[in-house]
């Protein structure tokens, strides 16, 4: 009978081609666990982590670079080649000047929601702050006022 790894070819979780639900994953010993199942979850858990601390510091960088990059080129049509260069050029968050070893992750790609166009790269703080003003300069003008009205900066 011809075996199938399942789940991300988890080394004790097989099932025959054809024979197992979508929903059930077979043990080698022939047991069938549901993936629902607080046992399938544990032994999911448990594998993942084994898999993630073997990783060496190399690898699991390499990894991080590649999900990035298809994260920027599905949502903004950008290679990480380019966020990087952008990076450099700016030197940190357009707005207030921190960079990403303060942030302690990568800067936010701040864009047009109207044509998706990329404008620069922000700090976690700034791209929400502009968010919640809806990108309207007029309403950060408002606030502008306001605050400078109660001198409490």
């Amino acid at each position: 009978m011809v075996r199938s790894p399942l789940l991300h070819g988890h080394p004790d979780l097989y099932g025959p081609i054809g024979s197992v639900p979508l929903a059930t994953l077979s043990l080698l010993d022939g047991a069938v666990m549901d993936r629902c199942s607080r046992e399938y979850k544990e032994a999911k858990s448990k594998y993942d982590r084994e898999r993630y601390t073997a990783l060496s510091d190399e690898g699991l960088a390499e990894r991080r670079r590649a999900c990035a990059n298809i994260h920027l080129r599905r949502k903004y049509g950008v290679s990480l080649d380019d966020y990087e260069a952008l990076l450099a050029e700016q030197g940190g968050c357009a707005i207030c000047g921190k960079t990403e070893k303060e942030e302690g992750r990568r800067l936010a790609v701040d864009h047009s929601h109207i044509d998706g166009g990329i404008r620069a790269l922000l700090c976690y703080n700034c791209n929400r702050g502009l968010g919640h003003f809806q990108d309207d300069p007029e309403l950060l003008r408002q606030a502008m006022v306001y605050l400078e009205g109660w001198k409490c900066y």
